[in-house]
């Protein structure tokens, strides 16, 4: 069981960048993620080498986690170049369109918070992006 200082986090609700610690296992990424990471790309114009570290959230439910006060279903954690996600997120039965959903939108700030951009700009969140990472 490993743990994280978590700098950011997507709500299910909202966002928060409460310095939060989660605890967390690690996996490997499927095949599947290299599609959602181009995705991604495709629709932000920004490139930049994959994130290779992720993790499921040890949580008491599968569809999310706290980070400080808020219900979060997935976090990119700047400092650890990782994406951590709620259980529901890598579970087969889940519809790929919800389950992905987060999984871009992690990506997504992956993308923008190591150029200094934090938050959920509308250029990228709902312009660029929102059919493929929600808001």
């Amino acid at each position: 069981m490993r743990s994280l200082l978590v700098l950011s986090a997507v709500g299910l609700i909202a966002c928060a960048s409460e310095p939060t610690s989660i605890e967390f296992a690690e996996f490997a990424a499927p095949p599947s993620f290299d599609t959602l990471w181009t995705q991604v790309e495709q629709c932000s114009g920004l490139i930049r080498s994959p994130v290779t570290r992720y993790g499921i959230a040890y949580t008491r439910t599968v569809d999310g986690f706290f980070v400080g006060e808020v219900w979060a279903g997935g976090a990119y954690v700047l400092n650890d170049d990782r994406i951590l996600l709620a259980p529901f997120a890598v579970m087969a039965w889940i519809p790929d369109s919800s389950r992905n959903e987060v999984i871009r939108h992690e990506m997504l700030h992956a993308h923008l918070m190591p150029l200094g951009v934090m938050g959920h700009p509308n250029e990228y969140f709902a312009a660029k992006c929102g059919a493929l990472v929600g808001h």
